[in-house]
């Protein structure tokens, strides 16, 4: 089994995660991808993809390479843009955590959960509304309304959170830490989300086929979902 985090290239988030679905409730919770092989390992990955697109109360996070395929504009200024895969918007940033041990992350994990869980739980009721709402640029301005009314309040919380937890700070102390990882919304259709997972290799062209069929039984496809996506940048 391939854990989420490596394969899209979110790895320094792992500390902060758990594998344990008994614990969903998590901050993070790192699905493994069943590896390509045989039938059964094949129909097992197309549906942990599937229900990682469809599922309302799931937020998938993908590296910031989905960039270098796909144009987006920032939430603020997307009324009536064209040519627009994904809009975005700038949530919190961190310090890179690889370094951090088991009573550092205990210690994270229940500052986070005063801010951070309130997050998802309102992400899961705008995934519900934005799943009835066509992605395209003449609802942007409804979209980023929608997404302003529930998340934008988070935003200072969940950066207060980071910057006064002493955990983070050591890191942003330490002259060795030179990483710092950006957390970022992003919204576009269920078609545009499914070619993320294609361009970055996880599936091929005849996975896609297969998961889309799936996926358009339970959703209509060109309708909206919210997704996360990392950024890494130099402290």
């Amino acid at each position: 089994m391939t854990n989420v985090c490596v394969i899209q290239k979110t790895a320094p988030l792992l500390p902060l995660t758990t594998t344990a679905t008994q614990n969903w409730d998590k901050p993070l919770l790192a699905w493994n991808f069943p590896d390509e092989g045989d039938v059964d390992k094949s129909l097992s990955r197309i549906k942990t993809i599937t229900d990682a697109i469809v599922f309302h109360e799931w937020s998938s996070i993908y590296d910031s390479a989905i960039k270098e395929y796909f144009t987006s504009v920032d939430l603020s200024n997307c009324k009536n843009k064209n040519d627009v895969n994904f809009i975005s918007d700038f949530l919190f940033e961190i310090p890179e955590p690889l370094s951090l041990n088991t009573s550092q992350i205990t210690l994270i994990r229940n500052d986070f959960s005063k801010t951070s869980w309130k997050l998802f739980v309102e992400i899961a009721s705008l995934n519900e509304e934005l799943k009835n709402i066509s992605f395209t640029k003449d609802n942007f301005e409804k979209i980023a309304s929608v997404y302003n009314e529930k998340i934008a309040l988070f935003k200072p919380a969940l950066q207060k959170t980071v910057d006064e937890n002493p955990c983070f700070q050591e890191l942003k102390n330490d002259t060795k830490n030179r990483k710092v990882y950006k957390i970022h919304t992003g919204i576009s259709s269920f078609n545009t989300i499914l070619g993320f997972y294609e361009k970055l290799g996880i599936i091929d062209a005849n996975n896609v086929v297969y998961i889309r069929e799936d996926m358009a039984s339970r959703v209509d496809i060109n309708n909206s979902r919210l997704f996360l996506f990392l950024e890494t940048s130099d402290n």
